[in-house]
């Protein structure tokens, strides 16, 4: 069955992904080439996102939406190739699926970063490698983070309708943002530069687009998730994101995810995100005064463990009233100390 003539922009991107004009909301009213629709396999089954009006919701009902026969006929069809499943040995059901996940594996670079090569690919005396080497950014990341010549020219691709006035032509650490089906949502521009007025330059790549860093490889289903402030920090965590200034997706389980903000507890602003964190029932972790670290990164460049921080983390998490306690105790000017001076000590370190 065929509903491509009935979309507007419709093209294929991928196996199992296809971009169009929403049928829905109708994408944009100025721009009548603008696509930001997509439908997706997930699991053995298909879903619709629009990243314009917002709607979710299953390839079928999108296909009621627009055309109750067209609707029947793909039910009826997906009757038949289940009974058509049913018949399958349990062998065969297996050599299907694992031809299914090799394929998926590892998804095609997005359009937009083509031009921008990976870390990995960069000599080891290129600055790009030489920076990402002396943050200890483990290298089973090297392929998703990447190097722009013109970074202003990315960014004219990534969101050709950016506000931004035109940025001088300088080469930039790229930090991509996807989402939950490899297309890039987000990019964060790293400058190299000791003395650059900006260090970190983010642009989504539409109004609405996601800043939750990591969602490509995140499993909701997982018993913990972990979720902190910068994208390096996220990566010597199991299965963590980064909020990078973002609110979290809706789907996360609260019993489930740990909120994990810098060791800052002489900020007033960290402290008050922690208090809306407990109040919405999330566990957060309540730095122990002993860690005199700003940030996970620098507690690896400083030769802790990725297991270490996690047993840290994992032993100063707390929900609710001890929450609370926990973290009025930290916020506390004078700490444990009777001289009324902060056991912290820190050092200024961009995410």
């Amino acid at each position: 069955m065929n509903v491509a003539h009935q979309l507007r922009n419709f093209r294929k991107k991928s196996d199992y992904l296809w971009n169009f004009s929403c049928p829905i909301c109708g994408d944009s009213k100025k721009n009548k080439l603008r696509a930001r629709a997509y439908v997706f396999r997930i699991e053995d089954s298909f879903a619709f996102k629009c990243h314009n009006c917002g709607c979710a919701t299953s390839f079928s009902e999108l296909l009621r939406r627009m055309d109750d026969t067209t609707y029947k006929e793909y039910i009826r069809e997906s009757f038949l190739e289940a009974r058509s499943s049913e018949r399958e040995t349990p062998t065969e059901k297996r050599e299907k699926t694992h031809k299914k996940f090799k394929k998926e594996y590892k998804p095609a670079k997005p359009e937009v970063l083509i031009g921008c090569p990976s870390i990995a690919t960069l000599g080891p005396d290129h600055p790009a490698r030489a920076y990402i080497e002396s943050r200890k950014i483990p290298k089973r990341f090297w392929e998703e983070i990447f190097w722009a010549d013109d970074f202003p020219a990315l960014v004219d691709k990534v969101n050709p309708d950016n506000q931004f006035e035109r940025l001088r032509k300088e080469g930039r650490v790229v930090i991509p943002f996807f989402d939950r089906q490899h297309q890039v949502t987000t990019i964060q521009g790293r400058s190299l530069e000791p003395d650059a007025a900006i260090r970190y330059i983010t642009i989504k790549a539409f109004e609405d687009a996601s800043r939750i860093y990591g969602l490509n490889r995140l499993s909701i289903t997982q018993r913990r998730i972990y979720v902190v402030e910068g994208p390096f920090d996220s990566l010597f965590l199991p299965n963590c994101v980064a909020m990078a200034g973002s609110d979290l997706p809706a789907d996360f389980p609260i019993d489930r995810t740990v909120i994990v903000y810098d060791n800052e507890p002489r900020k007033k602003e960290t402290i008050e995100k922690i208090e809306k964190a407990i109040d919405k029932g999330y566990m957060v972790c309540i730095w122990p005064d002993t860690m005199q670290l700003k940030d996970i990164n620098l507690m690896i460049l400083e030769g802790y463990t990725e297991s270490k921080i996690r047993e840290i983390i994992d032993t100063n998490t707390y929900t609710g009233l001890l929450a609370k306690a926990k973290l009025q105790h930290w916020s506390n000017p004078k700490g444990n100390r009777k001289d009324g001076k902060s056991q912290h000590t820190y050092e200024r370190y961009d995410h």
